[in-house]
């Protein structure tokens, strides 16, 4: 409750406080992309402004085993 955080596309944006980006975000670079947190005390109004990068890992594609075969001799 002490702390107003929010995410934004530049450090412009991130720095006047707005625009904000949406709860439900898609990146403009898929694989990866920088964007800019600002970090409110709600008391005094003082902020600080840092990077974070959003990595987006494509899913893996499943890959088929050989059939495993076991002999039983009794």
């Amino acid at each position: 409750a002490d702390w107003i955080v929010s995410y934004h596309l530049t450090e412009a944006d991130a720095d006047a406080g707005m625009p904000s980006l949406a709860d439900m975000y898609q990146n403009v670079d898929p694989a990866s992309q920088t964007v800019w947190v600002r970090v409110e005390d709600a008391a005094t109004g003082c902020h600080e402004i840092i990077t974070i990068t959003l990595v987006v890992n494509q899913l893996p594609s499943p890959t088929m085993i050989a059939p495993v075969e076991a002999c039983d001799d009794d």
